[in-house]
C-alpha cells in the first residue's frame, strides 16, 4: 500500500501516481476511495470523476488498464453515434408535397419532427440560461451549448422520460468537475486519456445518463401514456401536476417520487423524531412540497456548489440506489429542529424552501450514515434533578429492572424538605406551585433519558409485529416528552379514550 494513496495531494504528478496505485492495490484502493468520499474528503485527490465512474459502475472493478481503456472508448463512441443519429435531418428528404410541407399534420414528416425538436430545444434553453446564475462559469456560451447538446440527445434517446425541469441542474456540476479535472492527453497515460480535455462532452453525457438511470423515474409524476409524445411532454414539463382544466392536481399515488417522499416523512422521520414529525404533520405540510426539489436535484439548490459536490461524493459512494438521500433529508430536518418547532406554518415553509445552512456538510453526512446503519447514538441529556432545580438535594434518577416479569420502574426523587420550602417560599400555594413545576421538569428529563435508553437498545426487527408495537409505544413516549419539555403544543398529544370506571 503506497503512501500516495493514504495522503492525497493535488499536483498532477502525484495524481498520476495515486491513479497508478489503482492497478496495484485493486479493490483496496476502491474501498479506500469510498471511505474518503463518505468522510467528505474526496475533493483533495482530484480524482473525483474517476471515483464517480467507479461508484456508478461506469468503470469496472477491480481496476484493469485494458478493461478501462475499452470501456472509456466504447462509451464515448456511443455518444458520438447518438449525437449523429439525432442531428437535424434535411427538410427535403420526402418528395410527397402533401407530407413534406410546414402545414402537414403527419407526425412522420420532416417538418413535424423539425417543429418538435425546435420546441424541445427552446424548452431546454430556457432552463440552461438560468443555470447557477451566481456562477459566471455557467454563463459561458460553450458551457450552455454543451448542456443543450447533451440534454437534447438524452431527451430524444429516452422519450419515456424526455426532458424535465431540473435535469439541467444535475448536468451542470458534472460538466464543471470534468472541466476542473481535465488533462492534456499524453501518450501511454490512461489517466490523461480518461480525463482528456477533448472529450468533456462525451464523458459528461455518460455520467449524466447513468445518473438518470437511477433518478429518472423521480421526474415522472404521472404514469406514462402511449398517447403522450415528446412534443406534448416537453410543452408541459413545467406543468406536470396540472390537469386539462388548468387546476393543480396532486401526483399520482403510485408515483415513485411521491412514494419516496412519503417514506422519508412517515417512516424515517417519524421513527427518528416523532415530535418533529407530529408538528410538521399538524401544520398540514405535505412532505413532497419540499422533498421533491431536495431529492430530484440531489440537494443542489439547498447548498453551494462545492458543498453539493461533497454530498454527491457520499451519495454515490454509499450505494448505487442512492438510498443515503433519504437519511440526508431527515438529517437536514433534524439540524433545524428547534427553528422548525418554534415557527408557524409560513415560517416552516420558508425554512424548508430556503434551507439555512447552520452546520457543515460533513455533519449532515455523518448523521445520515449513522441513521442508515441503524446505529444512532443519542446525545445524553443531564439526568440529575440538579440540572433542573439546583440545590434541592435530589438523588440521581435511575432506570432499574424490577423483579422478573415486572416492567422497568423509574425511581422518583424524594419530596422537598419542609425547611427548604419554608426558606424560599412565603405561602403554601407558592410552595405547591414550585413543587409541581419541579416535578414537571424532572419527569420530562427522566422521560428523555428513558426514550434514549430504549431507542439505543431496541433490536433491529422492523418487520416483526411485536417490534412495531414497541416502536409505536416509544414514539408516543417521546411525543409526551416533547410536550412536557415545551417543544410541542399540548394539542399534539394523542386523544385519551374516555374510561367510565374513572368517572371521565
Amino acid at each position: 500500500m503506497t503512501t500516495e494513496t493514504k495522503s492525497v495531494k493535488t499536483d498532477d504528478t502525484t495524481r498520476e501516481r495515486v491513479f497508478d496505485a489503482f492497478f496495484q492495490d485493486g479493490d483496496e484502493t476502491v474501498i479506500r476511495l469510498k471511505k474518503q468520499a463518505l468522510a467528505c474528503d474526496l475533493e483533495t485527490c482530484k480524482l473525483r470523476i474517476v471515483s464517480w465512474k467507479m461508484f456508478l459502475g461506469l468503470l469496472s472493478t477491480p481496476p484493469r488498464i485494458e478493461e478501462w481503456t475499452k470501456e472509456i472508448n466504447k462509451q464515448r463512441e456511443r455518444y458520438v453515434k447518438l449525437k449523429q443519429k439525432y442531428a437535424e435531418s434535411s427538410l427535403d428528404d420526402d418528395d410527397d408535397p402533401n407530407i413534406n410541407n410546414p402545414l402537414s399534420l403527419d407526425t412522420s414528416s420532416a417538418w413535424s419532427k423539425f417543429f418538435e425538436n425546435e420546441q424541445l430545444r427552446k424548452t431546454i434553453m430556457q432552463d440552461v440560461e438560468r443555470t447557477y446564475p451566481e456562477y459566471s462559469y455557467f454563463q459561458d456560451q460553450w458551457v450552455k451549448d454543451m448542456m443543450m447538446g447533451i440534454l437534447f440527445v438524452y431527451s430524444k434517446d429516452n422519450p419515456e422520460v424526455s426532458y424535465k425541469q431540473g435535469m439541467h441542474e444535475l448536468l451542470a456540476p458534472i460538466i464543471y468537475i470534468l472541466d476542473q479535472e481535465k488533462m492534456t492527453p499524453v501518450a501511454g497515460s490512461l489517466l490523461s486519456h480518461l480525463m482528456d480535455k477533448n472529450h468533456i462532452e462525451e464523458d459528461a453525457y455518460i455520467i449524466f445518463e447513468r445518473l438518470m438511470k437511477i433518478t429518472g423515474s423521480w421526474f415522472i409524476s404521472k404514469p406514462s401514456s402511449p398517447k403522450n409524445n415528446n412534443h406534448n411532454d416537453n410543452n408541459n414539463h413545467h406543468n406536470d401536476n396540472k390537469s386539462n382544466t388548468g387546476k393543480k392536481t396532486p401526483p399520482m399515488a403510485d408515483s415513485p417520487i411521491l412514494i419516496k417522499c412519503q417514506h422519508i416523512h412517515h417512516n424515517l422521520l417519524k421513527a427518528k423524531d416523532p415530535g418533529l414529525y407530529s408538528y410538521i404533520t399538524s401544520l398540514k405540510i405535505e412532505p413532497q412540497l419540499f422533498l421533491l426539489r431536495w431529492i430530484r436535484l440531489l440537494f443542489g439548490r439547498e447548498f453551494r456548489l462545492s458543498e453539493t459536490l461533497t454530498l454527491w461524493d457520499a451519495i454515490f459512494a454509499y450505494d448505487k440506489s442512492f438510498s443515503l438521500i433519504d437519511h440526508i433529508a431527515v438529517s437536514m430536518l433534524m439540524v433545524i429542529r428547534e427553528q422548525l418547532l418554534s415557527a408557524d406554518q409560513n415560517g416552516v415553509l420558508q425554512l424548508l424552501f430556503k434551507y439555512p445552512i447552520v452546520v457543515q456538510v460533513p455533519e449532515f453526512v455523518e448523521q445520515a450514515l449513522t441513521m442508515a446503519k441503524a446505529k444512532s447514538k443519542r446525545s445524553q441529556y443531564p439526568t440529575t434533578a440538579h440540572s433542573v432545580t439546583p440545590n434541592l438535594g435530589v438523588t440521581n434518577p435511575m432506570v432499574r429492572p424490577g423483579p422478573s416479569g415486572n416492567q422497568h420502574r423509574v425511581g422518583f426523587p424524594k419530596a422537598l424538605s419542609q425547611t427548604t420550602l419554608n426558606q424560599s417560599l412565603p405561602s403554601p400555594v407558592e410552595r405547591e406551585m414550585l413543587q409541581l413545576k419541579w416535578l414537571h421538569n424532572n419527569v420530562a428529563t427522566r422521560l428523555d433519558n428513558i426514550v434514549s435508553i430504549l431507542q439505543a437498545n431496541l433490536p433491529d426487527a422492523s418487520r416483526n409485529e411485536m417490534s412495531d408495537t414497541v416502536l409505536l409505544a416509544v414514539a408516543e413516549l417521546k411525543q409526551i416528552k416533547d410536550v412536557m419539555c415545551g417543544h410541542l403544543p399540548v394539542e399534539a398529544l394523542p386523544p385519551i379514550q374516555p374510561d367510565p370506571s374513572n368517572g371521565f
